[in-house]
């Protein structure tokens, strides 16, 4: 089966199951600062003024983010509260003009409809910060630290024929098995925790779904992408960086378990 929202000829728009979202959370022990702690997790900028921002100065590098059209611009969060250009975008490239700034940061927006209109809105926003993100300009592949990746409702065959665009594409588990897109294109795969594995988090994780575990990653990483979890239990988010996940997909920013995520990942590193 294919991951939804990338629309491919002569089939069914696909499911994107690979996910790997790290978090925040709220605990009674302030979480660590240092970027590289937190690096695996991928979470949703919570209510604050510059949501990006603080992300950042939490010390996390990956974020998730809805994105929809209403009256003709894009709006973000989960109810459509936020302007996304000049309360996300445009505060996160600014933050990358600061030499503190992590080396790179990955942005994943959920796109839900109207790929093509949605798609066709978010360009020009890009082209305006695109000396902060790695993108592709006349076809040659040029390097910069924000990474936008989109999933969901995604125009993949009008991206794959753009000789500059401002994108990546996020895909699921079939698009390992066999993928017409490259990792230039498709460096991520989404999947859910309950597809990729059965076991809830008690005792050691089996030998046969560890073994699994490892062949999904393995097959990942030799081609050149990367996996992203979601909707994984705390107690497996070890087995699963061990296994050889990339990212942990988790909630908001203040939420309890992106703040449990938050010292899972600083305890780990110190260890």
């Amino acid at each position: 089966s294919h991951p939804r929202g990338v629309q491919r000829p002569r089939a069914r728009s696909f499911v994107s199951r690979l996910s790997l979202v790290l978090a925040l959370a709220a605990c009674a022990t302030p979480p660590p600062t240092a970027p590289e702690l937190l690096e695996p997790a991928v979470v949703g900028p919570g209510g604050g003024d510059t949501p990006f921002v603080e992300l950042l100065e939490a010390g996390f590098t990956a974020a998730i983010l809805q994105v929809r059209l209403e009256d003709g611009r894009l709006v973000s969060g989960p109810r459509g509260e936020r302007d996304f250009e000049s309360q996300d975008l445009r505060p996160l490239a600014r933050a990358f003009t600061n030499p503190n700034a992590p080396d790179s940061f990955v942005l994943l927006l959920v796109i839900r409809e109207a790929a093509d209109e949605t798609y066709a809105a978010l360009t020009p926003l890009l082209h305006a910060v695109r000396p902060h993100l790695a993108r592709y300009e006349g076809g040659e592949r040029i390097a910069g630290p924000i990474r936008v990746v989109l999933t969901g409702a995604v125009p993949v065959e009008h991206m794959v024929r753009e000789r500059t665009r401002y994108a990546f594409v996020a895909g699921g588990p079939g698009e390992l098995e066999s993928s017409p897109y490259s990792p230039d294109l498709l460096p991520l795969v989404r999947v859910r925790y309950d597809y990729l594995l059965t076991w809830d988090g008690s005792g050691s994780l089996p030998k046969e779904e560890r073994m699994a575990l490892q062949a999904i990653t393995a097959r990942a990483h030799a081609q050149g992408r990367l996996v992203s979890v979601r909707g994984a239990p705390q107690a497996a988010w070890e087995a699963l960086l061990v296994g050889g996940v990339d990212y942990i997909e988790v909630g908001a920013a203040g939420t309890r378990e992106a703040d449990r995520i938050a010292h899972f990942l600083g305890r780990r590193a110190r260890r």
